[in-house]
């Protein structure tokens, strides 16, 4: 019984000493700190809405290098080998005879459009204006992973705060559940008021419960954004949100609205969509105008059975050549013409009304901004005045909570304005940051807060 008591003991001691050895990596595991720079960056390299915009940017480029190729003469070689079998007649033998030939032929030709209408120029034209439009497209939609990232970054670093100032309010209702039960067993106090503490304190739980949550669950969409695995263990660090939106106020153009209409990537990007459709109906209407192409070939053969040898003919007789013009007039494409042309005007009032549109909603996006972050800027003043009040009335609740002359009631009235005007502060001074940097991003400035992110 000894042995066996012995050789679990042993096996015990093993297992331990194993899954401590398999634990110990993971608590060995490499934490990464991640600033607000870090974010962005992160996000900037690896966004995959960002990679798709590249994409498009880079097939862009090749139909553009496509276009210019339309201008260059097209060449071809060819070269054909064959052998043949038939009946002949024998005049010798009198009678048909079964035979064979070999035959081997090589030509190069070329052709070059002279005229086509200017349809290659716009063309050309066309797909060079789309290709500048894609990278302001582009741009834009990097000035949009900036603000995204910003946005959730600051949202995670104010979940921290908000589960920083639930700490305390659970660490106060605990110390005064403490002094009510005290009071209690006294008989100063009637037990009605420990039971609602006590379910004072198991609620100041559950909000800390639910902000650590919350704040898990932002952490993961920030990560989904910057395209990090979620697994992995971070830190947040938290950046001098008050010192970046002091020094904010510099980089804030003093005429919104001008500047957006002047710098916004995605309006210059629609603007170049409709220069881009005004040169596809030009285009469109080289169908009305002949073409002219200029061809030229060269080429040999050889036969056999043949008058010549090999080198005479595919070097010297059969030698040939050709250079010629073409000129095709349109008289009758059963209209298809016509209706490109009609798509293709159709097709500008289209770009034409969305850059109406974008420049409309631009006008609201910046008007909004800018009342948003003056309506953020003096939300950061009120909050502020109600937290110092509602902290002064905290106290002398309190006090006179301690001496007998208030409720609990009216305590706890005290303490949940005390708690909401400290949730007001924090997401006041937050939201003045993000509304800040909205001005900056409707405006089309982004990129020059940057700097403020180091």
């Amino acid at each position: 019984m000894r042995r066996i008591r012995r050789g679990c003991v042993i096996c015990a001691c093993a297992f331990l000493c194993w899954a401590g050895a398999v634990t110990e990596p993971a608590r060995g595991a490499e934490t990464r700190a991640i600033t607000l720079k870090d974010a962005i960056e992160t996000a900037l390299k690896a966004n995959v809405d960002l990679k798709q915009a590249a994409n498009q940017t880079e097939i862009q480029r090749i139909s553009v290098r496509s276009n210019k190729m339309d201008f260059l003469p097209s060449v071809r070689a060819s070269l054909g080998a064959s052998r043949g079998y038939g009946k002949d007649y024998d005049t010798l033998s009198n009678r048909f005879e079964w035979s064979h030939s070999n035959s081997m032929n090589l030509s190069v030709s070329s052709g070059l459009d002279i005229f086509t209408g200017f349809g290659r120029i716009a063309a050309l034209k066309q797909s060079q204006l789309q290709l500048e439009a894609q990278r302001k497209s582009y741009e834009r939609s990097r000035e949009q992973v900036i603000f995204e990232t910003v946005q959730q970054f600051v949202l995670v670093v104010l979940d921290g705060d908000l589960i920083k100032v639930d700490e305390q309010y659970l660490e106060s209702q605990r110390s005064l559940l403490a002094q009510i039960e005290a009071f209690t067993n006294s008989g100063k106090r009637p037990i009605v008021d420990l039971y609602q503490q006590q379910a004072n304190a198991a609620d100041a739980e559950s909000r800390l419960l639910i902000a650590r949550r919350d704040f898990e669950v932002d952490k993961f969409n920030l990560l989904k954004i910057m395209a990090v695995d979620p697994g992995i263990e971070c830190t947040i660090i938290v950046p001098d949100v008050e010192g970046i939106g002091v020094a904010l106020t510099g980089f804030l153009p003093a005429d919104a609205a001008r500047e957006a209409m002047a710098s916004r990537t995605d309006l210059a990007a629609q603007r170049l969509q409709v220069e881009a459709a005004k040169k596809q109906i030009t285009a469109s209407r080289a169908g009305y105008w002949p073409t002219l192409s200029l061809s030229a070939g060269a080429g040999t053969s050889y036969r056999d059975p043949g008058s010549y040898g090999f080198n005479d003919q595919f070097y010297n007789n059969n030698l040939n050549g050709s250079i010629g013009l073409s000129l095709s007039i349109p008289i009758f494409d059963r209209l298809g013409t016509y209706n490109s042309v009609a798509q293709a005007k159709v097709g500008l009032r289209q770009a034409q009304l969305g850059a109406e549109k974008l420049e409309r909603q631009t006008g609201v996006e910046i008007r909004q901004a800018l009342e948003d972050y003056a309506t953020a800027r003096k939300a950061v003043d009120v909050a502020q005045a109600q937290s110092k009040y509602s902290a002064q009335a905290l106290d002398n609740m309190e006090e006179r909570y301690k001496v007998g002359a208030s409720t609990l009631v009216e305590l706890m009235q005290a303490r949940a304005s005390s708690l909401q005007s400290s949730y007001n502060l924090i997401n006041a001074k937050y939201s003045h940051f993000v509304k800040g940097i909205a001005v900056l991003y409707y405006s089309g400035g982004i990129d020059r807060a940057m700097p403020l992110f180091d």
